[in-house]
This record gives C-alpha cells, sequence and structure tokens, in this order.
C-alpha cells in the first residue's frame, strides 16, 4: 500500500481544524500521510465555532504569507 501520488506531490497544504470538530479524525488520518500538512487545532471549538476564532484567521494568513508564490515568474 503506497500513499497515492497526489499526496506526495501536493504543494504546502494547511487543515484548520476544531479540537472538538467531528471531522477532526479525517484531518489526523492525513498527518503523515499527505506531503507538507500544516495541521491548526483550534482549542475547544467545534466545526462551526472554529472559523469565528480568531487564531482561525490568525493562522490562515500566517501560513498564506509562509507559501506566497510569485505571480511574476511567467
Amino acid at each position: 500500500h503506497g500513499v497515492p501520488g497526489e499526496l506526495n506531490r501536493a504543494g504546502a497544504n494547511a487543515a484548520l481544524i476544531g479540537e472538538i470538530d467531528p471531522n477532526r479524525k479525517y484531518v489526523d488520518a492525513m498527518v503523515g500521510v499527505m506531503a507538507n500538512l500544516t495541521v491548526v487545532v483550534i482549542p475547544g471549538a467545534n466545526h462551526r465555532a472554529a472559523i469565528r476564532d480568531p487564531l482561525f484567521l490568525e493562522e490562515l494568513l500566517k501560513f498564506l504569507a509562509n507559501h506566497r508564490q510569485s505571480t511574476t515568474d511567467d
């Protein structure tokens, strides 16, 4: 059983997930499987509350800034 090629070739990936989100098990399963995966767990948050937590936006903006690609390299 190998890791699908798409997961090994993937660029930077982020998963921002609430600590008590029922979907967290799927994110946890991707750790170590998906290349370049950054996981941020929002403490105490469920699926709906995570996006409203200030940490969500802070971490998302940090991730985007750290993985910015120039569009002028054509």
